[in-house]
């Protein structure tokens, strides 16, 4: 089960200069001096049609709508601990704000990348809200996959007073709109789903715009001080390969890890080649098998920002091996029986067995037989011991060819018939 996170809510009177921003377009600006920021373009999905349905669960929580902890009017404890409802009497609805909503989308991939109130350019969450919304809050969580999920978590009913900041938040009286992001990232182990409720006291309306439910390039400003460093990922890792086969390569893409995330995918192309084109070549995604042999696939990603970032995969092409041609067949084995009352007898496979076609080094193996006659693996032998008893006696004798450059590893199995008279 993935775990989920939440952060401290913030809800503070801060006035700030609005910063402009593009979601799928281009960069976004920060208060950062130029020369300690990268420009990292993400890849994110949005899902805006989930995030919205979050409105009716906040709205639902102000007016006592949706029970909560056996009660049906909106409450939270109070420093003391105990259960505060007079505060919370007669909770005006939120407005769906369309321009928070941009804001909390931002965020939402921000805290991908940093999950904090501060965001990774080194500014505050609330550095990008509109420049006249007055009453900021900010709620964000990871790992809800769902609006019901992610409302329920930052509902924190069974929480103590200290960890109920996001509930307060929800049910905070100077606030009159809400605009809520949701955005996914797959990070190569996993689906990161990232939450953020940004709210605020607005006067009048936004106008509404359709939901956005696609994935895109969000570009992000990052401090270089929290890059820890770039990785080239890919779902191969040792490629093997039959020759004359083609092999349709899983998805290559540059990854990014900040001091305090997991890798993330960026929008940075990948070129591929191969070390040595006798034993396979690659044609756009597919890589053909040409001779038996070793090579590798050479990946590398380039970019002023960071630099070159190369990763060497293992490919080796097996040569496509022949069936084991080796045919055995038992013979009859005479034992003089005089002998036996003296000392044991040996017989050497090789006249015991008839082996034709056989490739590579033989072995032997007993499967069945009396436990007076045994088989000697590695010396080929048959061993009577002394004493037997005049009779036949069937001996099944597994014969293994371990194969060769050509020839698969087989085995077959001969019955051999030891008489002793």
């Amino acid at each position: 089960m993935e775990k989920k996170w939440k952060h401290l809510g913030t809800g503070i009177l801060w006035l700030v200069l609005g910063i402009v921003f593009c979601l799928f377009s281009g960069p976004s600006q920060s208060l950062a001096d130029d020369d300690t920021l990268m420009e990292l373009p993400v890849v994110v999905s949005f899902n805006q049609t989930e995030a919205r349905s979050m409105l009716k669960w906040i709205n639902d929580f102000r007016s006592g709508a949706y029970v909560d902890g056996g009660k049906s009017q909106p409450w939270a404890l109070d420093s003391s601990g105990n259960v505060d409802t007079v505060s919370y009497v007669d909770l005006s609805a939120l407005q769906y704000d369309y321009e928070l909503e941009m804001t909390a989308m931002q965020r939402a991939a921000e805290i991908a990348m940093l999950f904090d109130h501060t965001r990774p350019d080194g500014s505050l969450c609330f550095s990008i809200f509109p420049s006249d919304c007055y009453n900021y809050g900010e709620n964000v969580a990871i790992g809800y996959s769902t609006a019901e999920g992610a409302f329920k978590g930052l509902a924190e009913t069974y929480d103590p007073y200290a960890d109920q900041g996001h509930r307060r938040n929800m049910l905070e009286r100077e606030f009159n709109c809400v605009g809520v992001g949701y955005a996914t990232v797959e990070t190569g182990s996993g689906t990161l789903h990232c939450w953020v409720q940004d709210f605020g006291w607005r006067y009048g309306s936004t106008s509404p715009t359709e939901a956005v439910d696609r994935g895109g390039v969000l570009y992000v400003s990052v401090l270089k001080s929290l890059v820890e460093g770039f990785r080239i990922y890919s779902g191969e890792s040792d490629i093997r390969m039959p020759l004359g086969t083609k092999k349709e390569l899983s998805d290559i893409f540059l990854q990014v890890k900040l001091k305090t995330s997991r890798y993330l995918p960026l929008a940075v192309s990948c070129s591929a080649s191969v070390a040595d084109p006798s034993v396979a070549t690659l044609d756009d995604s597919v890589l053909t098998a040409k001779k038996a042999g070793t090579t590798k696939l050479v990946l590398k990603a380039e970019a002023a920002s960071f630099g070159t970032i190369t990763l060497d995969i293992p490919v080796t092409v097996e040569a496509v091996l022949k069936n084991q041609p080796m045919t055995v067949k038992g013979k009859t084995v005479k034992v003089s029986f005089a002998k036996l009352k003296k000392k044991k007898q040996t017989i050497q496979i090789g006249s015991a067995v008839s082996i034709k076609n056989a490739q590579g080094k033989l072995t032997y193996k007993k499967k069945s037989g009396n436990s007076a006659i045994t088989v000697s693996g590695k010396k080929g032998t048959i061993t009577v011991k002394k004493g037997l008893k005049k009779g036949t006696y069937k001996v099944k004798i597994a014969i293994t060819a371990a194969g060769n450059s050509d020839y698969r590893k087989g085995t077959k199995t001969a019955t051999v018939k030891i008489r002793v008279k």
